[in-house]
């Protein structure tokens, strides 16, 4: 309770996210909370969001999932209905990216 008081972290270990896990941690609970804002993810990044998750964005677009505005990407009431569901896909289809690189290394 000291340490709270404080002001100090009770934490015993911590791991260190490579840019590529910050990213996609980024991109799956913004899009499971209240949506992502493009010109945060670029600021934090240095990249558009859409060119790093293009082909994902448009097929979740495309289907029903995904409502993409000039400066914010957000789950429709279909995507929200399914977000668990969502989640998992992105995460999978983002690992299948993973092994797919080490393959071709």
């Amino acid at each position: 309770m000291d340490a709270i008081e404080k002001g100090e972290l009770m934490v015993k270990s911590a791991a260190a996210l490579s840019k590529k896990d910050q990213i996609l941690r980024f991109f799956i609970l913004g899009l499971l909370s209240s949506g992502i804002d493009k010109e945060k993810f670029y600021q934090q990044f240095q990249e558009s969001i859409e060119h790093r998750f293009y082909d994902l964005l448009q097929s979740f677009a495309e289907e029903g999932f995904l409502e993409m505005k000039e400066n914010f990407i957000k789950l429709t009431s279909k995507g929200k209905r399914f977000s668990s569901h969502v989640g998992q896909f992105i995460a999978q289809q983002l690992e299948g990216e993973d092994e797919h690189e080490k393959a071709v290394v």
